[in-house]
């Protein structure tokens, strides 16, 4: 079998294995999702999104070599918006793919949301790096910035102290 019949399959396996033909649409959103599908057929069925977006980050590399300007501008911004509408059209098939594949390993379809916790991980450290925190103390100290009454005191007594220390002693003269 050539590459150019290779290629012809997988789309086509693509295709069938994430769209149900008679229900067309609609069918993404309501079946497909049961079943199990073969490692080859997966990978196969995976080849065309997967070339689609190698060539789309080439594309994307080799568009912003060119000089900044008004052109590049609509060019990139056309370049992204179709970009992300084929990506779209490929998402609710891979994802009955990856169910599938799963199904084959004897685990739930569910297990790819796994995936994405790498994603929301990220999302709730950003959270977490930019919330301000408590004014008040708990189980691990004082809010760190801001002086708690114990802090105060010591703080009085070092400017007492350093007061005595600065004030000139007179030198008895001769």
């Amino acid at each position: 079998m050539d590459w150019q019949t290779k290629v012809k399959d997988s789309f086509l396996r693509y295709f069938k294995n994430g769209y149900n033909k008679e229900k067309g649409i609609k069918g993404i959103f309501t079946e497909g999702y049961d079943g199990r599908i073969s490692v080859a057929d997966f990978w196969w069925s995976m080849a065309i999104p997967v070339a689609i977006n190698i060539v789309f980050v080439i594309a994307s590399s080799l568009l912003n070599v060119l000089p900044s300007g008004m052109f590049k501008l609509i060019l990139l911004v056309t370049f992204y918006l179709a970009s992300f509408v084929v990506n779209s059209v490929f998402i609710l098939p891979s994802i009955k793919l990856t169910a599938k594949r799963l199904h084959d390993l004897n685990l739930s379809g569910y297990w790819q949301l796994a995936f994405f916790v790498c994603c929301i991980g990220w999302i709730f450290a950003l959270y977490v790096f930019f919330m301000p925190g408590k004014d008040e103390e708990n189980q691990y100290g004082s809010a760190p910035g801001r002086a708690s009454a114990s802090d105060e005191e010591s703080e009085q007594i070092e400017m007492q102290s350093e007061d005595v220390e600065a004030t000139p002693e007179q030198e008895p003269q001769a």
